[in-house]
């Protein structure tokens, strides 16, 4: 199966954190800081993604 190169590369950086984490301070606590970082940078891509459309029919909208 390919995947693509940035879901590749993205998946591997919270791969490498969470084996560095869990080295560090354990499995559980690594687990619940990589959850929590997941979680808020996926919530924040998404409404990058949200005001993009929004400003796009916006603009599109105006013109009628």
């Amino acid at each position: 199966m390919d995947l693509p190169k940035e879901f590749i590369n993205s998946s591997g950086l919270i791969a490498w954190l969470y084996i560095r984490l869990k080295k560090e301070i354990g499995e559980k606590k690594a687990y619940e800081i990589i959850i929590a970082t997941i979680l808020c940078s996926g919530l924040a891509v998404q409404q990058a993604n949200f005001r993009k459309v929004e400003a796009e029919c916006f603009m599109s909208f105006s013109n009628i």
